[in-house]
C-alpha cells in the first residue's frame, strides 16, 4: 500500500540503488519514487534504464542532483521509450550543461506523451476521423519526439498533440495488435 517512497538525500550509491530497482519492479502499489541528491552514477542511471520497462505501478521519479551524465540519461530515456506509465522524471541538469539540458527536455516530452497517451486511451470518445491521420503517419515514420523543431514551436506541438499520442502508442506495443 505504499505508494510514495523519499528516501532523497540518503547518500545512496549504486550498489544500494541495484536492490532498490528490484523493489521498484515488483511493487505494485508505489507511484513515485523521490531520489533527488544522492550518488547514483551512470551505472545506476543504466540499471534504471533496462529495467524501467517492468516498472508499471510508477508514475513519477525524481533524480535530479544526482552524479550521472548524458550517458546515464539516454540509457533513462531509452528505457521510458518503452514504458507508457512514467508521467514525471527529472534528472541533473547540472547547471548549463547543454546536453543533459537536452535530455531533460526529451524526457520531458516523452512523459508529456505517456500521461497524454493514457488519458487518449481511456476516451472513449476519440474521433475515428483521424485514425487515417494516425496510420499514415505511423506507416510513413514521420513523427519522432526528438525533432527540435516540435519541441520549439508550442503550437506546432499543440496541432499535433492527439495524433502523436496515438501515434506512440502504435509504436509501443500497447494497442499495436488491436487496430492493424
Amino acid at each position: 500500500s505504499l505508494k510514495i517512497l523519499d528516501l532523497s538525500e540518503n547518500s545512496i550509491d549504486d550498489a544500494a540503488f541495484e536492490c532498490l530497482v528490484d523493489v521498484f519492479c515488483t511493487n505494485s502499489c508505489l507511484e513515485e519514487v523521490r531520489l533527488h541528491e544522492n550518488r547514483i552514477s551512470n551505472i545506476g542511471a543504466k540499471l534504471l534504464g533496462e529495467r524501467l520497462p517492468t516498472m508499471r505501478s510508477i508514475k513519477r521519479i525524481f533524480l535530479h542532483r544526482n552524479r550521472f551524465d548524458e550517458v546515464g540519461a539516454e540509457a533513462i530515456l531509452n528505457g521510458l521509450r518503452q514504458n507508457d506509465e512514467v508521467e514525471e522524471l527529472t534528472i541533473p541538469t547540472m547547471g548549463r550543461n547543454m546536453k543533459m539540458s537536452k535530455y531533460q527536455r526529451l524526457i520531458s516530452y516523452q512523459t508529456c506523451l505517456n500521461s497524454g497517451g493514457n488519458r487518449v486511451l481511456k476516451d472513449r470518445s476519440f474521433p475515428w476521423n483521424l485514425w487515417p491521420h494516425v496510420f499514415h503517419r505511423a506507416g510513413q515514420h514521420l513523427w519522432t519526439p526528438y525533432c527540435e523543431y516540435q519541441m520549439q514551436s508550442t503550437e506546432k506541438w499543440k496541432d499535433m498533440q492527439q495524433a502523436d499520442v496515438i501515434f506512440h502508442f502504435i509504436q509501443g506495443a500497447r494497442i499495436c495488435g488491436s487496430y492493424s
